[in-house]
């Protein structure tokens, strides 16, 4: 209610809401905030618990901290729940290694994992997102049964990232975005 009157009071130009009016507005209601959720049952018995896959992003690694207490925040909510944190093109192999080549790496490692055999819930950050949905499109064996996506490039890219390594990397890959050996070229999006 209170967030209505504000945003109709913007609308109709009125500027008679100070800062100390506007903080007292906002305060007198909970309108604007997100909110408060809590899981409505118990999680399913470690049995009927669907393994877990997380898949790193360009440059990253299975293996780093980051990536390990993502992975380790997941079983340590749900003790023995299987989460595999995934070493596919791992660190520069993210950068060098075409799509195609992490597709065909990721498939081998989760069909040697016979825990995975029933299917998995596959959660992708970044480019690990563009690999998973290769390999739901393309193979999906063992299954993937949910998908998380967590900024995914699903749209392509249109500029090299801005750090050290690429300042020396894109200068050659710009000789042939598309066809250079490189990861990032297969989802290049030339916006010129």
């Amino acid at each position: 209610c209170v967030m209505a009157l504000l945003l109709a009071s913007c609308a109709l130009g009125y500027q008679h809401w100070t800062g100390s009016a506007l903080e007292q507005a906002l305060a007198s209601s909970s309108d604007h905030l997100a909110p408060t959720i809590s899981l409505i049952s118990e999680p399913a018995p470690l049995a009927e618990r669907t393994p877990v896959v997380m898949l790193h992003g360009m440059g990253d690694s299975g293996t780093n901290p980051g990536m390990r207490s993502l992975c380790d925040t997941a079983s340590g909510k749900y003790p023995g729940l299987h989460v595999v944190c995934s070493t596919v093109a791992d660190g520069a192999a993210s950068i060098t290694t075409t799509l195609d080549k992490q597709i065909e790496e990721f498939t081998a490692s989760v069909r040697a994992d016979a825990k995975l055999a029933n299917g998995f819930t596959a959660v992708g950050l970044s480019q690990g997102n563009l690999v998973l949905r290769g390999y739901i499109q393309r193979v999906n064996d063992p299954p993937v049964h949910k998908y998380i996506s967590m900024c995914g490039p699903h749209n392509g890219v249109g500029t090299c990232p801005d750090n050290v390594l690429y300042k020396l990397i894109c200068p050659l890959w710009r000789l042939d975005s598309y066809g250079a050996p490189i990861a990032f070229s297969d989802y290049w999006k030339d916006v010129a």
